[in-house]
């Protein structure tokens, strides 16, 4: 009988296999990680949900300037590289603010 849940092992080398190998199917995929095929459609689904909620609280994103697959994953890559540098500045500079006010203008911080 299948695992309810995945380890984090299982989790990495779910993320590894959607990315190394885009065009392996949902069958295939669950019986490398050893789980029932909708464990691991689920986990897959909810690795996503919680990709695009990390997006929506803490990348700056108000609207996409393009619209082909390359301008949005090139928008999305720059927020990314922004919040980091934004924390590793924070952390350097041992600021006791969070990330969301540390980059606010200074009209807006109020």
């Amino acid at each position: 009988m299948p695992k309810k849940g995945l380890t984090m092992r299982q989790i990495r080398e779910l993320l590894r296999l959607r990315t190394c190998e885009p065009n392996i199917s949902k069958r295939d995929l669950a019986l490398r990680l050893g789980v029932a095929p909708s464990t691991a459609r689920e986990c897959a689904h909810r690795l996503v949900e919680l990709f695009f909620k990390f997006i929506k609280q803490n990348l700056r994103i108000k609207h996409f300037y393009g619209t082909s697959e390359n301008a949005v994953k090139t928008q999305i890559w720059i927020a990314v590289c922004v919040y980091v540098l934004v924390a590793i500045i924070k952390i350097d500079l041992a600021l006791d603010v969070s990330l969301y006010t540390f980059w606010l203008p200074k009209g807006i911080r109020g």
